[in-house]
């Protein structure tokens, strides 16, 4: 059906010596018809002012009625455009539409229901799709626009404006296949220095009720990238078959199968990207900037499905540990070098061609080119920080968790007459009661902001009940409630150690201030419905923490990214944070973020005895920790375990100091971390009867870390309470058996792994891959694995001594059998044929109607 692409091969062979038949090309069809229309996508003539910026633009495609993308044509070099992105939108901000473009990295949310559809890089020629494929977007798609994302890894002169962008080829005629794209995405990487081979690894398996028809892959890293592979394997059978193979450092696009390949549902899907960072000094992370490192994997593929949602499917980290080990061995073997693709990427092609430059020319794009040096980034001047290994959290010390929790839930508590709507913030007073902030009925959905972040249902009015309730810590029951007609947004609340209450309400861009016992408020910062940034305003302010001496710090919060201290009348002593952000990768989170950057400063936990303030980063899923008298960073934890969110942390003194956290809706299960101090890891988990929170907003702890509260913010609203078991110590990992997290990636340097067939299904079985995804994973068979060897090694031990004692006796002498007896090494895999010839002919019938596939959306509160 999909027609070969040996004829491009072929002439690319006849027109460059360079090119090898092993080489891999763009996708072309060179027999495809003209199109009907092209829409022009193409930056409004921006000027980058900073390194790494990420500017966005979009354009609407929905008033053209539903139409079909058969080529992309980039309009861009290497020398401004470091990468490019082109996602599909059902809406976009009607005054980010007015402003022509935008900062992505602060409206990331701008692009509603984004998915991506075609990437660029390193002067990657156009792609032109397949006969009878095509790209739909249109009203009936789902689709109304087109956002243009272009990464400048440098600013441009003042002089200079830029005009990066796409022509995008449409034709108003249905073809009989839709296309998708997969993307497989590797977020929590940390590559060490002068390493040969560091792997990161992703797998999932295919949900899906009927197959896939890949064609088409595209390998993105960025400078330390030397491979990336991909593979399937099919379901119930034990052998990866060859998806993809790419060189990053070549022009960065979209290449053809070798041959037919349908993937099937419950069949697996895996791909490393292989490091390569000798003579580098510096540990490398996955992260936004020029300097950091990407590790991704593109695959278009087609179907005859016409449900929108069959599309894009993302495929996030490891969803199965270890399964990656299993890779053949030529996995992280670089391709044979080609000069003239790498020249090609390292080029600077005019981004008008000359009107002598016919068509086929384009089409054909190695052509003759100038000698230039290999092409190397710079590293970005805002990853200026250096950081040692105490700086960090690391990722891989929190690689295992506990099994047990410290804490268990107190059930039928509240009283079950307790009622209220969205629990945004919790805190308890003086007396140890329970105090809760909700929002009754009013809910933050997409619409409640426009695109300046003003509240828009001002005209309703504040909430008409009392928002605040005072809970007895036993009981459950309601002591006091108050706060009605006052608030718009609830977010937080805290009481200070003199009994004060502050409160923060998102809508109204305030903090206020209450009295014990007052019903009107002694201190308001802000200026009610108006967000800014300055010293006077706010811009959803997200959390405070309170000082003996009365000094207050808030986090600010949703918009400014910042953290500012106050002395107790409301005089402005300090300010530090600043925004890190972009919109490629809200999907996911990374490690290679510098301090003072936040995604959200979420919450506050102040540990006043260790003169120490440490902030919720939300949407970068870590805990930053900085001085309470200058704001200078001491520390960060930033665990897998978070999944890429963190919304709340507090602090007890207990043993030297020990932070409680919860993580949000994310990569990873939802769930309460105990952090002592002393390690900054977790050392226990805790959810209501282990299963999980739905979405946890705030959390506090009393001062010796008996009891522990959580509120939620989906239905049904809930305040839980944990308390400690009462034989538990804080701190004790080592005395608790660890089990591995779901999602995680090995960033070691690689050793050797003999791997074969019996391997493979070692790993697949191990997890009954397919059959149940809610079934035991390979790491508890390790487990059991390792707590049968030990007796296995015991008999082992007392039959060598015999048999030692046996030949000093009998003066005889025996080997021992090795490990490699009772384990005995193979042969490896069979590497995969790649034949002209497809395994299956893709008929009409073979092509069935997909079922709705998962995929990860982004939530918000």
């Amino acid at each position: 059906m999909i027609e070969k692409f040996g004829i491009w091969l072929i002439l690319s062979a006849i027109l460059h010596d360079s090119v090898t038949p092993f080489s891999p090309a763009p996708v072309v069809h060179l027999l495809d018809a003209l199109a009907d229309d092209v829409i022009e996508v193409f930056m409004p003539k921006v000027r980058p002012e900073k390194d790494d910026d990420y500017i966005c633009t979009s354009k609407n495609v929905g008033d053209l009625g539903t139409q079909y993308i058969h080529k992309f044509e980039p309009n861009a070099d290497v020398s401004r455009a470091h990468h490019m992105l082109l996602f599909t939108c059902d809406a976009v901000e009607e005054e980010l539409i007015r402003q022509r473009h935008w900062d992505c990295a602060h409206h990331y949310s701008a692009c509603r229901n984004m998915r991506i559809i075609y990437a660029w890089a390193k002067n990657a020629p156009p792609t032109i799709l397949p006969k009878d494929v095509g790209f739909r977007i249109g009203p009936e798609s789902n689709i109304s626009y087109l956002v243009l994302q272009v990464h400048y890894a440098h600013a441009l002169p003042e002089d200079t404006k830029d005009e990066s962008g796409f022509k995008v080829f449409v034709s108003s005629q249905e073809p009989q296949y839709l296309a998708g794209m997969m993307l497989l995405v590797q977020g929590g990487l940390s590559i060490p220095p002068d390493t040969e081979k560091t792997h990161g690894d992703m797998n999932c398996i295919l949900r899906a009720e009927t197959p896939i028809m890949p064609f088409a892959y595209r390998v993105h890293t960025h400078q330390w990238g030397s491979v990336v592979s991909g593979y399937y394997v099919k379901h119930g059978e034990f052998k990866f078959n060859s998806l993809a193979k790419g060189n990053p450092q070549w022009p960065q696009a979209f290449y053809p199968m070798k041959e037919e390949i349908k993937i099937r549902p419950k069949d697996l899907i895996a791909a490393r990207c292989t490091f390569n960072t000798t003579g580098h000094d510096q540990v490398t992370r996955i992260g936004m900037t020029a300097g950091d490192e990407m590790c991704n994997l593109y695959i278009m593929f087609y179907t005859k499905s016409r449900d929108p949602e069959d599309h894009f499917i993302q495929c996030a980290n490891e969803e199965i540990e270890n399964v990656n080990r299993a890779l053949p061995p030529d996995s992280d073997v670089p391709l044979p070098r080609n000069i003239t693709l790498e020249e090609h990427a390292a080029g600077h092609r005019r981004t008008e061609p000359s009107p002598a430059e016919d068509d086929s020319k384009k089409k054909s794009h190695a052509k003759k080119r100038p000698g230039i040096q290999p092409y190397e980034f710079e590293t970005a001047g805002n990853t200026q920080y250096q950081f040692d290994d105490n700086s960090f959290g690391e990722d891989r010390m929190d690689r295992q968790l506990p099994t047990r929790s410290d804490y268990h839930v107190i059930k039928n508590w509240p009283s079950s007459d307790v009622k209220f709507g969205q629990a945004t913030g919790v805190d308890l007073d003086l007396a140890g009661n329970v105090v809760i902030f909700h929002r009754a009925d009013r809910k933050w959905s997409y619409s409640t902001f426009d695109v300046r972040n003003r509240f828009r249902d001002a005209a309703l009015g504040p909430i008409s009940v009392d928002t605040v309730y005072v809970i007895h810590p036993t009981t459950g029951n309601i002591l006091h409630q108050w706060g009605k007609d006052r608030f718009y947004m609830p977010h937080d609340i805290t009481i200070a150690p003199n009994g004060d209450t502050f409160l923060t309400d998102v809508a109204l861009h305030q903090v206020f201030k209450f009295k014990p016992g007052e019903s009107n408020s002694s201190l308001t910062l802000g200026e009610a419905f108006t967000p800014g940034k300055d010293d006077n305003h706010f811009c959803k302010p997200a959390a405070v923490a309170v000082m003996s001496s009365g000094d207050f710090f808030v986090a600010d919060g949703y918009c400014n990214s910042r953290i500012v201290k106050f002395d107790k009348t409301g005089r402005k002593l300090l300010e530090f944070g600043r925004a890190f952000q972009s919109v490629s990768t809200h999907m996911f989170r990374t490690t290679g973020i510098p301090p003072y950057s936040f995604n959200i400063p979420h919450a506050l936990a102040l540990a006043e005895d260790l003169e120490m303030i440490c902030v919720a980063d939300r949407e970068n899923g870590r805990i930053q920790c900085f001085s309470t008298t200058d704001g200078a960073f001491k520390f960060l934890v930033n665990s897998l375990a978070f999944g890429g969110r963190l919304f709340s942390v507090a602090y007890s003194p207990l043993e030297g100091g020990t932070l409680f956290a919860v993580n949000g809706p994310g990569n990873s299960k939802v769930q309460g971390f105990v952090i002592p101090l002393k390690t900054k890891r977790v050392t226990s988990v805790f959810s209501p009867n282990g299963k999980g929170f739905g979405e946890p907003h705030d959390i506090v702890v009393n001062k010796n870390g008996s009891q522990l509260y959580v509120v939620e913010i989906n239905k049904p609203y809930k305040v839980w309470k944990f308390e400690r078991n009462p034989t538990e110590r804080i701190g004790k990992a080592e005395d608790q058996a660890p089990v591995s997290l779901p999602i995680k990636s090995v960033s070691v340097p690689v050793k050797n792994v003999p791997v074969n067939d019996e391997t493979l299904h070692h790993y697949v079985s191990s997890t009954k891959l397919g059959d149940s995804l809610e079934e035991e994973s390979f790491s508890t068979s390790v487990m059991i694995m390792a707590f049968l060897t030990i007796p296995l090694l015991f008999l082992i031990g007392v039959g060598a001594l015999l048999r030692l004692r046996s030949s000093v006796c009998c003066n005889k002498r025996k080997e021992t059998k090795s490990f490699a007896e009772f384990f005995p090494p193979s042969a490896g895999f069979e590497k995969l044929r790649m034949d002209d010839e497809s395994e299956t002919e893709n008929s009409d019938t073979e092509v069935e109607e997909f079922t709705k596939p998962g995929f990860r959306k982004t939530l918000k509160t």
